[in-house]
């Protein structure tokens, strides 16, 4: 069986090709990923949207277990 590789980067920079993400920082923690996201300004997106594009696109072993929005600077 092969070894499945988690790679921080790839997930951080798919999030900050997303329109409605300003800025992003992912990495993992307890061998789990995790990011905080910081939300374009009139942006509505949230964690299970995110989640959802990730896995869509990047898959679930890339898709972070754990989102924190943060507002834009001028939301």
């Amino acid at each position: 069986m092969g070894t499945i590789t988690v790679d921080p980067k790839i997930t951080e920079d798919f999030l900050l090709m997303q329109e409605d993400v300003l800025d992003a920082s992912v990495w993992i923690d307890g061998g789990a990923l995790r990011a905080h996201v910081t939300r374009a300004p009139g942006s509505a997106i949230d964690e299970i949207a995110l989640k959802g594009v990730c896995v869509a696109h990047i898959g679930s072993t890339q898709t972070p277990s754990e989102i924190l929005l943060i507002a834009g600077r001028n939301d």
